[in-house]
């Protein structure tokens, strides 16, 4: 039996129509999804091709229109309104592929759930890393606060405060009895488990 264009033969022929492999893959390989969603930016070409889940590869190369085909049209109308929204101060050229990710579900603008998914988890690991806490490492800090306290009588009261604040002294760190209390404080609260923030 022969599977219908565009389809995956065999096994998996069944999968339902949003799974349609694109025509042009039966000539050219897919786009590297991850690859992409690792690059710091796109400019707006990438982008449309990339929301269309076409190769931006193809971008440079004579034979781009006969590799989006059918999806041209599509292709020129989803570059239209970038620029568009440019002009607007809505989106930069070039621009971080989670703000097209975004500006495109606002716009309602279809893009492949892969790559979208791609792009979220590429940020998400970019913001822990540019985090300069943890907040498995935060935790450790308020435990080692807490630990290293109860030397003298852990609590934030005024009593403890101004035993760490002596000691600290005579080993030559210098310290306000406020920020003392407030990071007694705040390990209570983390250790509680609350959020971690300053205390106001």
């Amino acid at each position: 039996m022969t599977s219908e264009p565009g389809r995956i033969s065999g096994t998996e022929s069944a999968r339902p129509d949003y799974e349609i492999v694109p025509p042009r893959y039966i000539f050219y390989p897919p786009p590297d999804l991850l690859y992409w969603s690792k690059s710091p930016h796109w400019t707006f070409e990438q982008a449309t091709a990339l929301s269309l889940e076409a190769d931006p590869f193809w971008l440079e190369s004579a034979r781009f229109h006969e590799y989006l085909r059918a999806e041209l049209d599509e292709y020129q109308n989803r570059l239209a309104r970038a620029r568009r929204a440019r002009v607007l101060g809505k989106l930069c050229d070039p621009t971080t592929p989670i703000e097209y990710v975004k500006w495109a579900r606002r716009e309602d603008i279809s893009m492949p759930g892969g790559l979208e998914k791609l792009v979220r988890n590429a940020e998400a690991k970019r913001a822990r890393q540019q985090d300069p806490l943890y907040p498995k490492d935060l935790l450790t800090i308020a435990k080692l606060i807490k630990g290293m306290a109860t030397k003298w009588g852990y609590g934030s009261n005024r009593s403890t405060v101004a035993a760490i604040v002596s000691h600290l002294t005579c080993e030559g760190i210098p310290i306000t009895d406020e920020t003392v209390l407030k990071r007694l404080r705040w390990a209570d609260k983390v250790l509680k488990g609350g959020e971690g923030g300053d205390d106001e």
